[in-house]
């Protein structure tokens, strides 16, 4: 992780990651995130993973990352999950984890390939979040 700040506007914690992502070190990496002082539930996270890469990536690996991220469910409230890729390989091994798993999860995420994208997607989900509580 090389960078991790508040976007107030967007009630997000932008977390920019760089070189490859080791996916036993993920779960290490993700309770850091939830550790930050700007973290409370509710909050949504972007993951600029841009400028990383995610190779030789197992569905055992998706599973064991699955696994963390779910127990997290009610700490992160009704939050939503950015991930930032460039498209190719990683961005694939995104996708799969979000077909493999995302219909377990409540934490709504999706993968988008620039930054745009993901923050209209945030701003969406938190403008649905202040007209009907229930939704998100």
């Amino acid at each position: 992780m090389t960078d991790l700040r508040f976007i107030p506007e967007l009630n997000s914690l932008y977390i920019r990651l760089e070189g490859p992502i080791i996916v036993e070190r993920f779960p290490e990496i993700y309770d850091s995130v939830l550790s930050d002082n700007c973290f409370e539930p509710g909050v949504n996270l972007i993951w600029n993973a841009s400028q990383a890469s995610i190779e030789q990536i197992t569905i055992k690996d998706l599973k064991s990352v699955f696994d963390h991220v779910k127990k997290t469910e009610t700490l992160r409230g009704r939050s939503q999950s950015a991930w930032i890729f460039r498209r190719g390989k990683s961005y694939e091994s995104a996708c799969l984890f979000k077909a493999a798993f995302g219909s377990r999860i409540a934490i709504q995420y999706e993968i988008f390939s620039n930054m745009g994208e993901a923050q209209d997607w945030i701003a969406k989900g938190e403008l649905l979040k202040q007209l009907n509580p229930k939704i998100i």
